[in-house]
């Protein structure tokens, strides 16, 4: 397989349920310097069992995937659970620095139990633990990742 030009490159594998195959590349284009999150309107039901898989039934994002490509300073926006409790992002989990200490969202919260999230958490560097609105608003740093883009800082931007 040539991917036809040079640099990163984003790699999708899609298996469907008969399980036959298809694998779909893209330029993966860099970020912009300064990057922002922003919390979504919407709430997520922590007990929505996909949410705990990567699949390509996401509805729950329809409207961040379509709202997003407009503000490209915005990385994502971040979720908040039916109990208040902070979640993830459309494309992102999501970690808050207090004091020394850096704190993602269990997976019971409502989040993808990303390749990234699972070397921070395995490495020693995040810990689990029950985030609020409030949290993210009293944060020291607020740090995004993905297995396309690691572990970065962004701004939390109120509305």
């Amino acid at each position: 397989m040539s991917l036809g030009s040079a640099g990163p490159h984003r790699l999708r594998l899609l298996v469907a349920r008969d399980g036959s195959r298809h694998i779909q590349t893209a330029v993966l284009p860099p970020l912009p310097a300064h990057q922002e999150v922003m919390l979504a309107p919407e709430a997520l039901r922590s007990s929505e069992p996909l949410l705990r898989y990567k699949t390509t039934h996401r509805p729950w994002y329809t409207k961040t995937i379509e709202w997003l490509p407009s503000h490209p300073h915005i990385f994502d926006l971040v979720y908040l659970n039916e109990r208040g409790e902070l979640c993830e992002g459309s494309r992102s989990n999501v970690y808050l620095r207090m004091g020394d200490a850096w704190y993602t969202p269990p997976v019971d919260s409502g989040c993808l139990p990303g390749v990234q999230r699972a070397h921070l958490l395995d490495a020693g560097k995040a810990k689990e633990r029950v985030l609020t609105l409030a949290d993210l608003h009293a944060a020291d740093e607020v740090r995004l990742s993905n297995a396309l883009r690691g572990w970065f800082t962004v701004t939390f931007r109120d509305a």
